[in-house]
């Protein structure tokens, strides 16, 4: 039989891990109660970049490098399960960077439409919690910013679309982005 006698002491500066209450149990603390069905954000938009390959004006080859083609950027199309905007809609490149920053101010009107819609569906959360106080004031700011958050999902995303835009991504992303996630070798970049 074997047997670990090893002692290892760990010390976790900060204390024992507790779970962050979410918007709902803070609610909940406050005697607002929001149907369990209602707990999940029900839209989301989804987009795909388009590319070609162009075999002009390409690099010198190196010594260990040679150049066949590149992709240049062709199109995006953007589709919706927001009312209003479930017809999907294309924008065509006349310039990478004016292509990205198409795409992103469409995805957020989508966003603030989403916001419209569920600030109406959940005016009942924001009466209640009008008697002004700084834990109704906190609980208040928090839920309006879940219900600003959108779900946007891309085909290939990590893989090829964002290594293709990245650079005008990040250029009109540059102001916007509140904190970075790693996820395996992704990025998740939330905006503000």
């Amino acid at each position: 039989m074997c047997t670990c006698d090893v002692q290892v002491k760990h010390t976790h500066v900060g204390g024992i891990n507790n779970n962050k209450k979410t918007v709902f149990d803070q609610l909940e603390q406050l005697g607002i109660n929001i149907p369990h069905e209602d707990r999940f954000y029900p839209y989301r938009s989804t987009f795909d970049y388009e590319s070609y390959f162009d075999k002009s004006d390409l690099p010198d080859a190196g010594e260990k490098l040679v150049w066949v083609m590149r992709h240049v950027l062709c199109s995006v199309s953007v589709c919706s399960n927001v009312a209003n905007f479930e017809q999907s809609k294309c924008f065509i490149n006349t310039s990478p960077q004016r292509l990205v920053h198409d795409k992103m101010q469409y995805l957020e009107t989508i966003a603030d439409a989403a916001f419209e819609i569920l600030k109406e569906n959940f005016q009942y959360v924001f009466d209640q919690l009008e008697p002004e106080n700084k834990q109704h004031q906190a609980v208040k700011g928090r839920f309006a910013s879940y219900l600003q958050e959108h779900i946007v999902i891309s085909f290939n995303s990590s893989s090829y679309d964002i290594p293709l835009v990245k650079a005008h991504l990040l250029e009109y992303l540059r102001d916007k982005i509140k904190f970075v996630i790693l996820k395996g070798k992704s990025f998740m970049c939330p905006p503000n």
